[in-house]
């Protein structure tokens, strides 16, 4: 095996185990456009990078950064505004006191073990890195759970 490099071109020697750290590399740098493409629907299976975001959106660490954004984004609607300046966006409490009940609820379902679509964790991470968003800006009343179901709904695996 020594001589395989004359036998196969050197940009080719390794190319399977590179490829998909490529990939990876490249969903982590364009994560929010390909957040926002599986969040619209684009199935993962269309490109290794897409796939790559997929896998990195569904992993156990991401889920739980995101259970733990949820129970931190009730824990500040709660509390009263705090009197300083910081870079910290407050969150519309108004909103999120009405979608506290699945704010509360989609922890539990983060936290198992139980496969979640790509698309619903794209669609929820959209929403709480949003600034704009229902999360953080007073919109329609019902704005933030309206999201949320939606998000519940995407969540759910299908055979």
């Amino acid at each position: 095996m020594r001589y395989a490099s004359a036998v196969t071109p050197a940009p080719l020697l390794g190319w399977r185990r590179r490829h998909p750290r490529a990939a990876w590399l490249s969903a982590r740098l364009r994560a929010h456009s390909l957040d926002r493409q599986l969040g619209a629907g684009v199935p993962p299976w269309q490109s290794p990078t897409l796939a790559a975001r997929a896998r990195q959106l569904t992993s156990e660490r991401n889920r739980n950064t995101l259970a733990r954004s949820l129970e931190r984004l009730v824990e500040l609607a709660e509390e009263p505004p705090s009197p300083y300046r910081t870079s910290v966006i407050p969150p519309c409490r108004p909103q999120v006191r009405e979608a506290r009940p699945l704010m509360l609820a989609m922890p539990h379902r983060l936290r198992a073990r139980e496969p979640v679509n790509a698309r619903g964790v794209a669609r929820l991470n959209d929403i709480l890195t949003d600034g704009a968003g229902p999360c953080y800006v007073p919109s329609r009343p019902d704005a933030l759970r309206l999201e949320l179901e939606i998000v519940d709904k995407l969540l759910d695996v299908r055979d």
